[in-house]
C-alpha cells in the first residue's frame, strides 16, 4: 500500500470493523515509518477513525460500501484525503451539539466525532465531485 516514500494509498470496500482496524494500523505505521511522533499519529489516527466510522455508519448505514484513503507527509504537514461513494455530507458545514449542555438522557447522539476532527484538525476541505465526497484534512507538523 505505499506508493511511494512519503505516500500511503487505500482503495477498496470496508465492510466491518476488523478492516478499519487494519487500515489504521496501516496508516499509522506509515506515519511511525516517517519518525512522526506518537502524540501526532495518536491525532491523526483517530481524525481517520472518526471519519471513516462515520462513512460507515451513517453514509453506507452500517453496511460498508468504497473508500480511498491518501496519506501523505509534505512541507511539514501531514495531508489526508478521503473519499466515498456515500450520500452526500459536507462536515465542515455540520454544527455538532453544544458539550456544555445537559448531558441528560435528552443529550442527542452525534456530532462528537466531527468535534474531535475540527478540532485535531489544522484544516478542512471538502468538495463533492463525481458522485463521491472527497474531505482533505491537514494537520501541521511541529518544527523539528
Amino acid at each position: 500500500m505505499f506508493t511511494e516514500t512519503n505516500k500511503f494509498e487505500y482503495s477498496g470496500n470496508l465492510r466491518n470493523p476488523a478492516e478499519l482496524i487494519k487500515l489504521l494500523d496501516e496508516t499509522g505505521a506509515f506515519f511511525v515509518s516517517l519518525d512522526i511522533s506518537e502524540r501526532i499519529v495518536y491525532g491523526v489516527r483517530l481524525v481517520l477513525e472518526e471519519v471513516l466510522s462515520n462513512i460507515i455508519v451513517h453514509g453506507y448505514h452500517g453496511n460498508g460500501g468504497y473508500v480511498y484513503v491518501s496519506a501523505s507527509v509534505e512541507e511539514g504537514r501531514i495531508r489526508l484525503q478521503v473519499k466515498d461513494r456515500a450520500q452526500r455530507f459536507n462536515p465542515k458545514v455540520f454544527i455538532p451539539h453544544s458539550l456544555s449542555s445537559n448531558l441528560s438522557c435528552e443529550w442527542k447522539v452525534g456530532g462528537v466525532g466531527i468535534r474531535i476532527i475540527k478540532e485535531i484538525s489544522d484544516k478542512l476541505e471538502y468538495i463533492y465531485e463525481n458522485g463521491e465526497n472527497c474531505l482533505l484534512i491537514t494537520k501541521r507538523l511541529p518544527e523539528k
